[in-house]
C-alpha cells in the first residue's frame, strides 16, 4: 500500500456521509489496485528468477495461485478494514474468523478425498477462503457508498504516501526487532539454543496479545471520539485500556515467574525447563512495557505522527541488535537475548512516553498499580506455597490448571479488596462485558 491507506483508516470511523466515505475509500483502493498489477507483472517476468534465488528450484508451484492469491487477499484487506474503520468490530472479527478456517476445511477435504497436498493447493485454498469472505462484502460496500472513479489525484496520493509510509517502515522494523534475537542466537550460539529459547519467550510473550486486542478496537474509537470533539471520553478510554493491560500484565508476570519451569517441561521437557526458565520471566517484564508502548502509540495514529513512531522503533531495532551483539558475543547464554528483549522494550516505551507526554494526558493511577503489585505478590506467596506443598500431587497438566486456577482467584479477591476499582470503572466493565 505504500501507507497510501493510512489516511483512510484515520479518518474513515469519524465520517458517515456517503459522499465522503466514497472520497476517502476509493482512491487508496484503485491505488493499491494499480500497484498489485505491476506486482504481478514482475511475477509473470521474473518468475523462474524467483524459484530460483528462494527456492533453488526445489518447490513447485504456479504463479498463476501466487497472483490470483494477491488480488483475493487485496479485496479481503480492503473490505475487513472497511468493516474494522466504519466501527463495525464485531463484522470484521466475524470475518477475520471465518477467512482463517475456511482453507483449513478445504485442505483437509482435498487431502482426505485425493490423498494429496502441495503449494499450489495451499495457496489456492487461501485465495478461496479470502475471495468467499470478501465478494459479500463488496456488495455492502457498493450498497452503502455507491461506486466511484473520481477523486483520485497524483497530489493526494504523494500527500498520502509522505504521511503513510513511515507506518509502513515501521511495521518492518517492528518485525525485525521481533524476529532478530533467533537469527542472533543461530550466529553465536546453536540451533539447539534457538529450541531451548522459543519455548521460554512463547511463554513469557502470551501477554501481549491483550494490547494487540486492544489495538483492533482503540484506533478507530479514538479516532471518532478526538474528531467529534469529545477528547475526554478519549483519554478516558486510552487511561482504562493502559490500566487494565496493568492489572494483567504484573500478575501474569508473577505468575509467569512461579510456573516458568512446570509449563516448560509441560510443553518440552526437564531439559528445555532447566535451560530457558528464567528467560520467561526476563521476556514478560518486557512484555508488559512492549504492551504499553503498542496501546500509547495509538495516540501518535490518531494525530497522525507515523514519522515519530518510525523513528522511536527505528532506535529500539538498533539499540536491540547492537545489545544483542555485545551480550551475545561476551556470555554465550540465551539470557542474554531476553535481557536485550527486556532493554530494548523498556527504552521504546520510554521514548514512547516522552512523545506522548506532548500530545495527551496520560494517567497510569498509580495507586491502581500499587495495588496490582501487592496482589500480585500476595498470589506469587501462594503460588509458591502450593509448589512446595505439592497440593495438587505430581500430575504435570492438573498441577499447572490448578495453580492457575488458584492464582487468579487470590489475585482478584486480594484486588476487590483492596478496593482498587471504582463504581465508574465497574459500570465501564459491565458495560463493556454486556
Amino acid at each position: 500500500s505504500l501507507g497510501v491507506s493510512f489516511r483512510c483508516r484515520r479518518l474513515l470511523p469519524a465520517t458517515y456521509g456517503r459522499e465522503d466515505r466514497r472520497t476517502l475509500f476509493y482512491p487508496q483502493f484503485f491505488f493499491q489496485g494499480a500497484v498489485l498489477l505491476f506486482l504481478i507483472l514482475l511475477f509473470f517476468l521474473l518468475g523462474p528468477e524467483i524459484k530460483e534465488v528462494l527456492f533453488n528450484n526445489e518447490v513447485n508451484f504456479s504463479l498463476l495461485p501466487c497472483c490470483l492469491y494477491l488480488f483475493a487477499y487485496m479485496l479481503y484487506s480492503q473490505t475487513n478494514d472497511y468493516f474494522r474503520y466504519t466501527n463495525r468490530i464485531k463484522n470484521s472479527m466475524i470475518q477475520i474468523v471465518i477467512c482463517t478456517y475456511i482453507p483449513v476445511a478445504l485442505i483437509l477435504g482435498i487431502y482426505f478425498s485425493f490423498r494429496i497436498i502441495n503449494v499450489n493447493i495451499l495457496i489456492i485454498s487461501e485465495t478461496v477462503s479470502a475471495a468467499l469472505v470478501s465478494i459479500p462484502i463488496i456488495f455492502i460496500i457498493l450498497k452503502e457508498i455507491g461506486f466511484s472513479l473520481g477523486g483520485f489525484n497524483i497530489k493526494g496520493i504523494i500527500r498520502d504516501i509522505k504521511l503513510g509510509f513511515p507506518l509502513v517502515i515501521s511495521y518492518v522494523v517492528d518485525t525485525v526487532l521481533a524476529v532478530s534475537d533467533r537469527y542472533l542466537l543461530a550466529l553465536f550460539l546453536t540451533v539447539t539454543d534457538i529450541g531451548y529459547y522459543n519455548p521460554g519467550y512463547a511463554v513469557g510473550s502470551l501477554i501481549i496479545f491483550v494490547p494487540k486486542a486492544f489495538g483492533m478496537v482503540l484506533p478507530q474509537f479514538l479516532s471518532r471520539s478526538v474528531d467529534t470533539g469529545r477528547e475526554e471520553e478519549a483519554r478516558t478510554m486510552l487511561n482504562y485500556a493502559l490500566k487494565g493491560f496493568l492489572l494483567l500484565a504484573i500478575p501474569f508476570i508473577v505468575g509467569a515467574s512461579a510456573l516458568s519451569k512446570p509449563l516448560l517441561n509441560l510443553l518440552g521437557n526437564e531439559v528445555v525447563a532447566q535451560k530457558a526458565f528464567l528467560v520467561t520471566p526476563f521476556v514478560a517484564t518486557g512484555m508488559l512495557f512492549y504492551g504499553l508502548y503498542i496501546i500509547l502509540s495509538n495516540i501518535l495514529f490518531v494525530r497522525m505522527k507515523t514519522r515519530a513512531m518510525l523513528r522511536m522503533n527505528a532506535i529500539v531495532a538498533f539499540l536491540s541488535l547492537t545489545l544483542n551483539c555485545i551480550l551475545l558475543y561476551f556470555f554465550r547464554s540465551i539470557l542474554m537475548t531476553a535481557i536485550t528483549a527486556l532493554i530494548s522494550f523498556f527504552v521504546v516505551f520510554i521514548l514512547m512516553l516522552r512523545v506522548v507526554k506532548n500530545e495527551w494526558r496520560v494517567d497510569f493511577d498509580v495507586r491502581a498499580i500499587l495495588k496490582s503489585v501487592i496482589s500480585a505478590l500476595v498470589m506469587g506467596g501462594v503460588l509458591y506455597w502450593m509448589a512446595q506443598a505439592e497440593v495438587f500431587g505430581a500430575h504435570r497438566l492438573l498441577n499447572i490448571l490448578g495453580n492457575i486456577v488458584i492464582g487468579i482467584t487470590v489475585y482478584l479477591s486480594m484486588l476487590f479488596s483492596l478496593k482498587t476499582f471504582s463504581q465508574k470503572e465497574l459500570f465501564f466493565i459491565r458495560r463493556l462485558f454486556g
